[in-house]
């Protein structure tokens, strides 16, 4: 009951961590939903460097890339092959709609679960926007010349249905916590490595 009542609590500040209403009401780049979204969840956070760097982190996301700059240790206690980068790499720069960002390795649980474990990129708007299928959109906002706005916006039909009630609450207990912690382990890690790099050296 308590973590009943502590979950119903938490969940309006972890289902909209970093972000302010305007940001949370505003078009999403790259997703067009048949009907308003009756699931939503947006992250961001403010990262003392210009967009276009902190663009530069985040396309290179990806298992078989620069890792997703979060808990990779615990990423590896599951068996998935991460280990999050700390430069930028030229060659992982490019990328195009229809590409695969990999969760895990091809052979991940003896590849039980198929090779392609990941999410599809169905926009791509370098700088400015990438979405990923089953995920969300990745939003890198100018706030000024060396200020900028990292946002990830998720949206869904969340039909009520019998079906849906034990994922909902596994989603409720399990996969929303999970979620919101890995995610802003990733959006904290972009940000002190974009501010890092903006940093002059001495």
């Amino acid at each position: 009951a308590k973590l009943t009542a502590a979950l119903i609590l938490s969940r309006p500040f972890h289902m909209a961590w970093g972000t302010t209403s305007a940001e949370r009401m505003a078009a999403v780049p790259g997703m067009a939903l048949e009907e308003p979204p009756r699931y939503r969840l947006d992250h961001g956070v403010t990262v003392r460097a210009p967009a276009k760097d902190v663009w530069r982190w985040l396309a290179q996301i990806g298992q078989d890339r620069a890792g997703f700059y979060s808990y990779d240790w615990l990423e590896r206690a599951f068996g998935d092959d991460i280990h999050n980068v700390d430069s930028l790499v030229p060659a992982w720069q490019q990328r195009a709609e229809g590409e695969l960002v990999r969760a895990t390795q091809p052979d991940y649980l003896g590849g039980r679960f198929g090779s392609e474990l990941g999410w599809r990129i169905t926009h791509w708007d370098p700088s400015r926007s990438l979405t990923l299928a089953n995920w969300g959109s990745f939003v890198v906002a100018p706030v000024d010349s060396t200020t900028s706005r990292l946002l990830v916006h998720t949206r869904g039909p969340g039909r009520p249905s019998l079906a849906a009630l034990p994922l909902a609450a596994l989603g409720f207990y399990l996969l929303e916590p999970a979620h919101f912690i890995m995610e802003r382990g990733m959006l904290l890690g972009i940000k002190s490595r974009a501010e890092r790099a903006a940093v002059p050296a001495r």
